[in-house]
């Protein structure tokens, strides 16, 4: 049976990969912003049809990367009663 000593341990080990999750999914999202919206700004400058769908195909697959990392910090602020941040 675990003590108390192991359990405390537990509950620190667990918060301390909570905190680490939530400080990846920040410095992910800082970068990832940027590439979304220089495509974004890219996408209304082309005329190329296929450079079109290029840069379509990166502001999905960058939006689906940001709401993974979304899940992921959500994860990470369960039952801890932090809420998410503010998103404009």
């Amino acid at each position: 049976m675990d003590g108390p000593k192991a359990v405390e341990s537990r509950v620190a080990a667990l918060e301390e990969s909570r905190l680490a999750i939530r400080r990846l999914a920040h410095e992910l999202n800082q970068p990832l912003t940027a590439v979304m919206g220089n495509a974004e700004l890219l996408a209304m400058d082309t005329a190329d049809p296929e450079m079109a769908a290029s840069i379509e195909r990166i502001v999905t697959e960058t939006q689906r990367m940001a709401e993974i990392i979304q899940r992921l910090a959500a994860e990470a602020r369960k039952g801890t009663g932090e809420t998410a941040p503010y998103a404009a």
